[in-house]
């Protein structure tokens, strides 16, 4: 049950940030422009910002919202929104955190006490 709860706090929070994040599409285009580049430069940096927050910067973090394992890339969490966006395009008008959060936590659930 807390784990819901700690969970719920984390998407609410989520949900305020996302009113200023670019679109889930605006972020894909981006992470395209960061592949061309040889994920290299500020598309890059802008597309690990959303695909890889910096969750354990300071002392009132959040609790992890996924948990990749660290053999899973920067590439590989950008194509997986790639194919996620090709497969289901109304959520390229979503905003950016939310469609990688339900992504990623789709695909890398933490276990539940590393969401304590």
């Amino acid at each position: 049950m807390a784990w819901s709860v700690v969970h719920g706090v984390s998407l609410m929070a989520i949900s305020a940030a996302a009113a200023a994040a670019p679109s889930a599409g605006e972020l894909a285009t981006t992470c395209r422009a960061a592949q061309a580049a040889a994920y290299r430069g500020p598309d890059a940096a802008a597309c690990t910002w959303y695909l890889d927050p910096c969750e354990a910067c300071s002392v009132d973090a959040a609790p992890p919202r996924w948990c990749a394992p660290t053999a899973v890339d920067d590439g590989a969490r950008v194509r997986l929104l790639l194919e996620h966006l090709a497969a289901a395009p109304h959520d390229a008008a979503r905003p950016a955190p939310i469609v990688v959060a339900e992504l990623l936590a789709g695909h890398f659930p933490c276990a539940p006490e590393a969401a304590r």
